[in-house]
């Protein structure tokens, strides 16, 4: 196998042949990319049947040197997208010669011919599905280097008519943005206002990646919010709150929770929605990070709105469903639960008898009560402070 690898890493460079003839140039030139072509196909058909360990024995940097090379250099579409296919191959569930790659280069040749091959459909594909892979391992050092390259080409190629195409460049920005605060800060926001059809996609993997994203981008600052809200999100959510798949639920309110963080304003587009009746619906939920994420969103609202918020919520009953919440086995459900309580009664001093009152109705108090010894430090701060109150007489 080595030998084959080895004639085969040679005939990606097959550039050698007489120039004293222009036609024999030319037959040459035409047969070399045939070679590079096929040399790139067998490659790929390689990694097809091999496990990750092997595939990794087999790439050496020398064999991963001249795909990158190749793929650099050509300026046939046909040979770009077929090493590109086999650098993909590669890198795909083998996070040490994605890290390979990225060190030798393969970023800005991705860049490079993006911008050449930006025309060609089938090329494109390819270069989304590769730059999902790519970022998917952003968090190692070779990545920070050069990896946020893939931004401005990410946001240019979100654009296309394609749905793989399509789904794969989210996707990209999803894996840069999942916990990357400093992407956030300077997301381009105008990017939003083509994604958010997205959400009324046939094409679930599509749906899914632009509901993630959106999701992710929520975590930002108050202008990427205002862009979420501006472009039309919110009248999406409430197929996702009230649907069957349950990830669609949790995505949706987290994204919820984070807007719910934002302004008064913000707040008020989501209670204008619609979206607070389902979010406290899901508060009932049978999959604990749905509820968490619901809990989350519900206890911002105190938090982060205006007492006719919390009149709001009073007036839709919220006291009940979301005392049940009390009795999660997750802690941070419990003392996220306790925070909403807290700010509720600090919130509504003028119905604070009848918060009181459901409290004790609901079996709320002796729920508090209890996790005033059994709930973590936090917990414990936000139940002393309801007992000792509003519940010592």
């Amino acid at each position: 196998m080595d030998e084959i690898m080895s004639i085969l890493t040679e005939s990606l460079d097959v550039q050698k042949f007489d120039t004293t003839i222009l036609n024999k140039r030319q037959k040459m030139n035409i047969y070399s990319l045939e070679i590079q072509y096929e040399a790139a196909w067998a490659l790929m058909n390689i990694i097809a049947n091999k496990k990750s360990e092997q595939i990794q024995a087999l790439f050496t940097p020398k064999v991963i040197i001249a795909l990158i090379k190749l793929f650099d250099s050509t300026s046939d579409v046909s040979v770009a997208n077929q090493v590109l296919l086999a650098i993909g191959n590669v890198i795909a569930e083998n996070p040490g010669l994605c890290y390979q790659c990225i060190y030798l280069g393969v970023i800005p040749s991705l860049v490079k011919q993006m911008m050449n091959f930006l025309a060609n459909e089938e090329f494109i594909r390819t270069l989304s599905w590769v730059m999902a892979n790519i970022c998917h391992v952003k968090d190692q050092p070779t990545f920070s280097e050069t990896g946020y390259d893939l931004l401005p080409i990410s946001y240019q190629i979100v654009t296309k008519k394609d749905s793989e195409t399509v789904a794969n460049s989210i996707w990209a920005l999803t894996y840069l943005t999942d916990d990357g605060l400093d992407v956030l800060m300077n997301f381009e926001k105008s990017v939003i206002r083509d994604i958010v059809p997205h959400l009324t996609s046939s094409n679930i993997e599509l749906k899914s990646a632009s509901l993630h994203l959106l999701a992710n981008i929520a975590c930002g600052n108050d202008e990427l919010t205002n862009s979420i809200i501006k472009y039309g999100t919110l009248k999406h959510l409430g197929k996702f709150l009230t649907g069957s798949n349950k990830e669609f639920k949790r995505e949706a309110a987290w994204m919820l929770s984070n807007i719910l963080a934002g302004t008064k304003k913000q707040i008020d587009a989501v209670f204008k929605a619609g979206l607070v009746q389902p979010l406290i619906e899901l508060l009932n939920s049978d999959m604990e990070k749905i509820q968490e994420k619901a809990v989350w969103a519900i206890t911002n609202i105190p938090l982060c709105g205006a007492k006719h918020h919390v009149f709001q919520l009073l007036d839709m009953d919220i006291i009940p469903p979301f005392c049940q919440c009390l009795n999660a086995s997750r802690p941070y459900i419990v003392e996220s639960t306790l925070e909403g309580i807290k700010m509720i009664l600090e919130q509504c001093h003028e119905r604070k008898k009848e918060v009181c009152r459901k409290l004790i109705e609901c079996g709320a108090v002796e729920n508090i009560k209890r996790h005033e010894k059994e709930g973590n430090k936090r917990a414990q701060e936000h139940t002393r402070k309801i007992i000792s109150e509003y519940f010592t007489n």
